[in-house]
């Protein structure tokens, strides 16, 4: 059986080697350094303490959690999460979509803290090996679906889909992400993006209520996880191949499966009503502006400095990701539609992103 499953893609078995061998080697590294006393640290920090603070503490001020944080990082944390409302109430300024999703490892490393007698506080040694192991979960899940979905995409290019993905993985910040820094929220973004196309482009063959709920689901959390992670539903036209299978589609949604768009609608509002009600145990509020003081900048995007200077220029310090500009040049002659709606997306992500006072994120 065995044989007959890597005998049909040759990529298989050196994908696992590289995916174990990968983690082996930044399990030691942690272990060596010390480094998993840190595994959560700077704005993971803040992405994170909803879990301890929730289910261990019941504190909505946050200062047991960063009490019990200090104890591990000898009084070196982050207190740039917690902030005041004009009454004196405290909240976390970062979303918890990364809270949400680690929820299960965060049970696990409960359970088994117990069992071995270690401190159950959510930050021993415990519970950030666990967070490492369910951001690599993450990560890994994510790259097999990106593969998928490639597949699907791009059947006529299969052999040139693996080689290209590892190559992206390996020579991006993915794979720093991935081992160093798994408390920042880009690798679950990885994820939740491949998880979304894979289920869009099965929602182009048959529009069913369980593939409405899952994008739903998905989409809720993208949001609760970066806001606006969701600018990548302009991405999603260019999975058809032209402009009339889309509208075809989008007519057809409207007019036979109308009802199945409330399952988007209601199992996207149930994903993001955890937010508000997070806000009100927090500050008894509703509704919270937790990003006070910061912004976009709109009208002025430095999109020259963000992609080319010294300082954080994209191409610059990522230069595999010019084989992208070279590649659309081919998808462009190969396919108009696709391509054109792909740019549009591509410019209007880093328009935003771009766009935030800090635009560098340093």
């Amino acid at each position: 059986m065995w044989q007959a499953i890597f005998r049909e893609n040759r990529w298989k078995l050196p994908i696992l080697m590289l995916l174990v061998c990968l983690s082996y080697f930044g399990f030691k590294w942690q272990q060596k350094t010390g480094e998993f006393n840190y595994v959560v640290r700077s704005d993971g920090s803040g992405y994170y303490a909803y879990l301890p603070a929730l289910f261990l503490y019941n504190d909505p001020t946050f200062e047991r959690a960063k009490q019990a944080e200090a104890v591990y990082h000898y009084g070196d944390i982050s207190n740039y999460y917690v902030f005041k409302t004009a009454d004196g109430s405290h909240y976390n300024k970062y979303f918890p979509g990364l809270a949400v999703m680690q929820v299960p490892f965060f049970l696990l490393a409960c359970l088994f803290a117990k069992l071995i007698g270690a401190p159950v506080d959510g930050y021993s040694t415990v519970f950030q090996v666990f967070f490492w192991i369910g951001s690599l979960v993450y990560v890994f899940i994510g790259l097999f679906l990106w593969l998928r979905f490639l597949r699907l995409f791009l059947k006529e290019k299969m052999g040139q889909i693996t080689p290209a993905l590892l190559l992206f993985w390996v020579a991006t910040p993915v794979v720093f992400y991935s081992f160093f820094t798994p408390s920042f929220t880009h690798s679950y973004s990885l994820f939740l993006i491949a998880a979304l196309l894979n289920v869009v482009f099965k929602l182009k063959d048959e529009i069913t209520s369980r593939r409405m709920v899952l994008t739903g689901l998905l989409l809720g959390l993208l949001f609760l996880l970066r806001p606006t992670n969701l600018v990548v539903v302009l991405a999603l036209p260019f999975l058809w191949n032209a402009a009339s299978d889309f509208r075809e589609w989008f007519n057809r949604i409207f007019s036979q499966h109308k009802w199945k768009i409330v399952w988007v609608i209601l199992s996207f509002i149930v994903l993001v009503s955890i937010l508000p009600i997070l806000w009100k145990w927090q500050t008894g509020n509703w509704i919270v502006w937790s990003y006070s003081g910061e912004g976009f900048d709109f009208l002025h995007p430095p999109l020259w400095s963000a992609l080319l200077s010294f300082r954080m220029g994209l191409f610059l310090h990522t230069p595999v990701l010019l084989l992208v500009i070279i590649g659309w040049w081919f998808w462009f002659r190969e396919n108009r539609f696709q391509a054109i709606w792909w740019a549009f997306y591509a410019l209007v992500n880093c328009w935003i992103i771009f766009s935030w006072w800090c635009w560098d994120y340093e």
